[in-house]
């Protein structure tokens, strides 16, 4: 089993904007493609900016290739809404990581 982690630096006065946005848009879309699934969003409790709240959002996958087939089929454009839509105010970085135990 895999998990595919997007860390999320967000601008606190978007946070209640952006946390509909992925429970409304991200998650369901990302759905949409296989291989992934068990959405979870978190709060990363450990703050490096007073200005920014960070948030992991997390989906269990198959294998490597279920997660690059979801980066290709649903996560870019995912991502460049973002980017369009809170440019310099939400930044990010994925993360794939194997279970060990």
């Amino acid at each position: 089993m895999y998990i595919h982690n997007i860390t999320f630096s967000v601008e606190n006065a978007l946070a209640d904007e952006f946390i509909a946005f992925i429970n409304g848009d991200f998650i369901p879309a990302s759905l949409e493609c296989e291989g992934i699934d068990k959405p979870q969003l978190a709060r990363v409790l450990h703050q490096v900016d007073d200005k920014a709240t960070n948030y992991a959002l997390q989906f269990a996958a198959g294998s490597v290739d279920d997660i690059n087939c979801w980066y290709e089929d649903c996560g870019a454009a995912l991502f460049s809404k973002i980017m369009e839509r809170w440019p310099d105010r939400v930044l990010f970085f994925q993360t794939a990581l194997q279970v060990l135990s």
